[in-house]
């Protein structure tokens, strides 16, 4: 496994590495080497307590569906949605006309 860190001069003699989640941590060495090497030993301490770094693979799931979706694009076929249909195109038209 890789990990991304940043390593930066803080210092003339003191280096920083900092890791992101989940190994958050951020150590110092008084080298580019040392500050690795002390970044590495943390992550080993923290493995040795009990946590374990594990790779997942997420089972292909359905994204959820808005409950609403089912109602999308659906119109009632009466005369007042027929009207309402009118008016919109109307209004649309009357725009257009205007901005050009």
């Amino acid at each position: 496994m890789q990990l991304q860190v940043l390593l930066e001069r803080v210092s003339d003699k003191k280096f920083r590495v900092t890791g992101g989640i989940p190994l958050a941590l951020v150590v110092e060495g008084e080298s580019e080497e040392e500050a690795v090497r002390n970044y590495q030993d943390a992550i080993a301490a923290r493995l040795i307590n009990g946590g374990k770094l594990l790779s997942l693979d997420l089972p292909d799931q359905p994204i959820a569906e808005h409950p609403w979706m089912k109602f999308a694009g659906t119109l009632p076929d009466d005369e007042l949605t027929a009207e309402w249909r009118r008016s919109i195109e109307d209004f649309r038209r009357e725009a257009d006309d205007t901005d050009n």
